[in-house]
């Protein structure tokens, strides 16, 4: 088990062995094969942002270290819904590099028009 939890497959792995699950359920849960969460939980490749929903479901907890700026909150808010900087950056209407640099140095220079869902 990992000493320190410092990849989203250190906290995979120990959520995992704190329920006393299989990999294979795991993998099941998370719609992934049993060689890619294992890679996951050993370290040797990171999760598609597309899983992260189901991962954050799985943990129950957002695996990420605190923000340190608005930029960090907003790529943990973007990976958090699965989206890719690209997904995104059309969705809320601006080219993938001004988003990568929003992320990177903080704030936008402008307020971002999200999209509302409705029920």
């Amino acid at each position: 088990m990992p000493r320190a939890l410092r990849t989203v497959g250190d906290h995979v792995r120990v959520r995992r062995l704190t329920l006393g699950l299989l990999q294979r359920e795991v993998a099941r849960q998370l719609g992934v094969g049993l060689s890619t969460l294992a890679k996951w939980e050993r370290n040797r490749s990171t999760p598609p942002v597309r899983y992260l929903p189901r991962i954050i479901r799985f943990l129950g907890y957002c695996p990420w270290r605190a923000a340190r700026h608005r930029g960090d909150m907003l790529r943990q808010a973007r990976e958090a819904a699965g989206l890719t900087q690209r997904q995104f950056a059309t969705l809320v209407g601006v080219d993938p590099g001004t988003l990568s640099r929003w992320e990177v140095h903080g704030r936008p220079s402008r307020p971002l028009d999200l999209p509302h869902e409705t029920s």
